[in-house]
């Protein structure tokens, strides 16, 4: 999955006008997350100093004060709009070309679980190899 970033109407404008990364405030996952691994190797890569307000283990938590004005959220791509629109979030025009995995590790291809099948028949609606095939 892509990742892209998100922010309040207050937040997005701000960052249309400007477009300086170092000045776009950040909300990131945790440290220990592999997200926020691959989120500083981008941001070294391009010789930014991100300006991070809060770490977030909890993707909800970190959306609402997203919503509230506190800084830009990192967003995975298949469900950036479910998120605008669920958060008041306009998507930014920055894109990182780093890709985040999705996995569901399960014993047999029979869910047992009604939750879990539920999961992996709209994850194949979602999540598509770049040649159009799916991954589940």
């Amino acid at each position: 999955m892509g990742v892209a970033f998100a922010a309040s109407p207050s937040v997005a404008k701000a960052w249309e006008k400007s477009k300086n990364q170092g000045e776009l405030p950040l909300l990131a996952p945790a440290r220990e997350s592999v997200l926020r691994r691959e989120l500083e190797q981008w941001w070294a890569g391009r010789g930014v100093v991100p300006m991070i307000r809060a770490e977030f283990d909890d993707a909800a938590a970190m959306f609402e004060l997203a919503a509230g004005g506190l800084g830009a959220a990192p967003v995975h791509e298949p469900v950036l709009r479910d998120v605008c629109k669920r958060y008041g979030l306009e998507p930014l025009s920055l894109r990182c070309d780093i890709k985040d995995d999705l996995f569901i590790v399960t014993e047999k291809r029979q869910y047992a679980d009604e939750g879990v099948a539920l999961m992996a028949d709209l994850a194949k609606g979602l999540l598509r190899e770049p040649s159009g095939e799916e991954v589940l």
